[in-house]
């Protein structure tokens, strides 16, 4: 009888939703796990992220910002993650090195991340199709990889979850909150206004008996939903540690740099770079198609829910529509800048899912099923091998997948590089000391190490390019072998630095370096190269 109990138990703990949250929690930790196995960091911004939660717990908000010498930090300092810092300050006081609290901070924002499609979706009322959600996730190569770096990504994708759960149950105050959090979270904010607005034309859109559709877009409950965002929006800048210096830098930073662009005039991230359709067709191959079979899907049953006079839940259809008009826009997005794959193989994702389970609950699922159910002998012997060999093709593509961003990890960036470098600056230069060096992606790695130095440019080199653009060129040439005379004479004269860094890639500038009559060798590694400039005699 005992026995017997316990098998019950065990029967209806492996069909709860309990066990299927465990089972996706667990798959999703020995992934993210595997992939990050090797402790390094594809990213150089993970570095800044991880020095600015450390200056954070030891002296509270960053004010100033005189590590980056030419760029616009200089004048006024923004920090415009700044909640997205304070969430990595506990991991930073608990472990044992900065590195390993991104490291760790970075698998769990993932895992919730993806954990919270479902959640997102079984609180829609989407049946436990919803737990295919995350796993279609995890088969997305650029979204694995993007939700593994250690930057803000994961946390931008949870606040739009409950951004989006607020206003599909309409709950005005905790979406308002949301926009508040999100405003200090990170830039993305911009995209709130456009999500809650795409709901709202969604509810406008979808027919709902004895309202017309101009009562539904200007009506109070759309206009409560836009007005608690605006306000949330609103009150987190006008509450906020960087007011009044954050609103001049957002136009920066989000019109300036993220929307119009630099990248046809100077070198920027890879990120920042169009991703061309039939390569994020590629990479995302499995999104495409589950994305456009949920909209086949949800097109049969809006006609057979015609056909039998038995609408579809009508909540559920602007729950879903909403989604596919914003997963479309991600889209879109996404062709302008790569970076944007990590809101669009999401939401698309997501109204794929919510499609299936519109489709699923319709009377087209009965006519399938009944379609199905005859197939006997030779037919569903076929159907089956017809399964496996899909089966089996799609396990060597995600294998191939998996393995390559483990190989983008592995081969990576150690949180060590530069150690060394930053040791004989701490030791031999006076702080505040400003460097020359050959890169703008060299400021975290040694940021990480030591807020000794100060460095031209680092994170974007639009801070610099904004700001002083024949300057910025200068250095753009002569790191570049383009000015290859009097290199010791214009760094100290131009730019107001007496030492100077390359790295190994730059063979071609330390040689030009090496053979000035003002620049001396005075270390050297594996790594790169540090030179003190005499004044001219």
């Amino acid at each position: 009888m005992h026995f017997s109990n316990l098998r019950t138990r065990l029967f209806a703990f492996l069909r709860s939703t309990s066990f299927f949250y465990l089972l996706l929690t667990a798959f999703a930790c020995a992934l993210f796990f595997w992939v990050q196995a090797a402790g390094k960091f594809p990213d150089p911004d993970s570095f800044y992220h991880a020095r600015m939660a450390a200056l954070i717990l030891e002296r509270g908000p960053v004010h100033t910002f005189p590590w980056l010498a030419k760029t616009v930090f200089v004048d006024s300092y923004v920090d415009h993650h700044f909640f997205y810092h304070v969430l990595l300050v506990p991991f930073v006081a608990i472990m044992p090195t900065l590195a390993d609290a991104m490291w760790i901070s970075a698998i769990l924002f993932g895992i919730i991340a993806v954990l919270a499609t479902a959640v997102l979706l079984r609180g829609l009322d989407v049946g436990r199709v919803a737990f295919l959600a995350p796993v279609f996730l995890l088969l997305s190569n650029p979204l694995l990889f993007r939700l593994n770096l250690a930057k803000a990504p994961s946390v931008s994708l949870i606040a739009l979850f409950v951004a989006f759960f607020a206003a599909a149950r309409r709950k005005p105050v905790l979406l308002g909150f949301t926009a508040f959090l999100y405003v200090w979270l990170y830039d993305g904010w911009i995209l709130l206004p456009v999500f809650v607005a795409f709901f709202v034309l969604a509810n406008a859109l979808v027919p709902e008996q004895g309202r017309h559709w101009r009562d539904r877009l200007f009506g109070k409950e759309s206009l409560v939903l836009l007005g608690s965002t605006t306000v949330g929006i609103i009150l987190g800048h006008l509450i906020n540690p960087y007011f009044p210096e954050n609103l001049q830098f957002e136009w920066l930073h989000i019109v300036r740099i993220g929307i119009i662009g630099f990248k046809e005039k100077i070198g920027v991230g890879a990120e920042w770079y169009p991703f061309k359709f039939f390569d994020l067709l590629a990479a995302t191959a499995t999104t495409f198609h589950i994305f456009v079979l949920g909209a086949v899907g949800w097109f049969v049953a809006e006609m057979r829910a015609r056909e039998t006079g038995q609408p579809l839940p009508r909540r559920r259809v602007v729950e879903t529509a909403a989604l596919y008009f914003f997963a479309l826009l991600a889209l879109f997005f996404t062709v302008r800048s790569r970076r944007n794959v990590e809101y669009f193989v999401p939401f698309a994702v997501l109204a794929a899912i919510s499609a299936l389970d519109l489709f699923r609950k319709s009377a087209a699922w009965g006519v399938l099923s009944q379609t199905i159910q005859p197939l006997k002998g030779k037919m569903a012997v076929g159907v089956a091998i017809l399964v496996l060999y899909f089966s089996i093709l799609s396990g060597l593509l995600i294998s191939r997948d998996w393995h390559g961003v483990r190989h983008d990890f592995d081969t990576a960036i150690s949180p060590t590089k530069y150690a060394n470098l930053a040791k004989w600056f701490d030791e031999h230069t006076p702080e505040g000391s400003l460097v020359f060096h050959n890169d703008w992606d060299d400021f975290p790695y040694f940021f990480l190490h030591s807020t000794h130095n100060t460095w031209m440019v680092g994170l974007d080199p639009s801070f610099w390019y904004v700001k002083d653009p024949v300057r910025f060129q200068e250095w753009v040439d002569i790191t570049q072998n383009r000015i290859t005379d009097r290199l010791g004479e214009r760094i100290i004269e131009d730019f107001g630095a007496q030492y100077a860094f390359v790295d190994t890639d730059h063979a071609t500038l330390k040689a030009a370096f090496d053979t000035d009559p003002q620049m001396r060798n005075v270390y050297q590694d594996a790594e790169g190269t540090i030179y003190v400039i005499d004044e001219k005699p």
